[in-house]
């Protein structure tokens, strides 16, 4: 027979594991997602990948060559941090359906999210309130503040 307290822990288990795979599922379209900038005034092209790496740079026209080159590599480094930017933001939108309201504060920047960490928290998150409001629940208490 099987008490109502370990019911509860399986669901939440089973929760857990849908979410999981879930984001894992993400993860795996993040690491194939490509981003591509083009500066404003179309002389540079960067894609970068779904960890914010830069994976091409293009020169479109041929603008850059009348460019001086602190204009040049002024609009290089710009062009690459809309990228990076770009790509976090797409990044966070598809992780953003997914994951709870708690975890959707993680900053994706800095080389991307880290699933592993996101469920790491959320485990601690699970166990601190919602395992122990069961046991405490189950056992008649409750939380006193």
């Amino acid at each position: 027979m099987t008490t109502p307290l370990h019911n509860q822990i399986e669901q939440a288990y089973a929760e857990f594991s849908r979410q999981r795979e879930a984001l894992s599922a993400l993860a795996a379209e993040s690491e194939r997602a490509e981003t591509t900038v083009t500066s404003k005034n179309r002389a540079i092209s960067v894609t970068v990948n779904g960890r914010a790496a830069v994976t091409s740079i293009r020169f479109p026209i041929s603008a850059y060559r009348t460019m001086p080159a602190a204009e040049l590599g002024n609009l290089i480094v710009e062009t690459i941090e809309a990228a990076r930017t770009q790509a976090a933001n797409e990044a966070m939108e598809r992780y953003r359906s997914s994951l709870p309201e708690a975890l959707s504060d993680m900053d994706p920047h800095n080389g991307g999210l880290d699933v592993e960490a996101m469920f790491s928290r959320a485990a601690r998150m699970m166990n601190d309130d919602r395992l122990g409001d069961l046991l405490n629940g189950q056992r008649g208490g409750g939380r006193h503040e």
